[in-house]
């Protein structure tokens, strides 16, 4: 019989507005694609949960290397230069995670995550930091964050720290 190139997509609605789209592609005749129906009911790898990010960083090279990794990963991306600038986007938009460096002019971002976690008690929160001395202050909030992603930190580190948080798998074990 031919075989046809096959794409599936499932779409589920998790907690809150998050979205999570799983991808399948196969070759497949058509009296198989049932099959491929089933492997997108058992959640087959592939899985992106495709998320809104609030990033508040005032390093213009960090800011713009972050929102691009987060973009090219399929999620849409709010700025902001400071803690004040991320707290105004905050009460008029949707997000679905707060990534935050710690030292920034006007509001830092331990201030910055405690006002979030004060009103949106359910976003999870990374922070990040180029300052030993700021990681110490970081460890010492463990139970309030999800992740610390110490600076320089590559793509890769980036990636796996938000789907973590995002999953909810991150702990605070790991700020430990």
């Amino acid at each position: 019989g031919c075989c046809l190139p096959v794409q599936r997509t499932a779409l589920h609605r998790q907690n809150g507005p998050s979205l999570s789209l799983k991808f399948f592609w196969s070759y497949a005749r058509p009296d198989t694609w049932g099959l491929v129906d089933e492997w997108c009911a058992e959640g087959v790898p592939g899985e992106v949960t495709v998320a809104q990010v609030l990033l508040a960083e005032d390093e213009d090279t960090v800011r713009e290397f972050v929102s691009r990794v987060l973009t090219m990963q399929g999620h849409s991306v709010l700025e902001a230069k400071d803690g004040a600038q991320a707290v105004e986007l905050m009460n008029h938009h949707h997000f679905d995670l707060l990534l935050t460096d710690i030292v920034m002019p006007i509001m830092d971002g331990i201030s910055l995550a405690l006002k979030v976690r004060s009103q949106r008690p359910d976003v999870p929160i990374i922070l990040m930091t180029g300052y030993a001395n700021e990681s110490q202050r970081a460890h010492n909030l463990s139970v309030l964050i999800e992740e610390l992603l110490s600076k320089p930190f590559n793509k890769d580190e980036l990636v796996a720290a938000v789907n973590k948080a995002l999953n909810g798998t991150a702990t605070s074990a790991a700020l430990k």
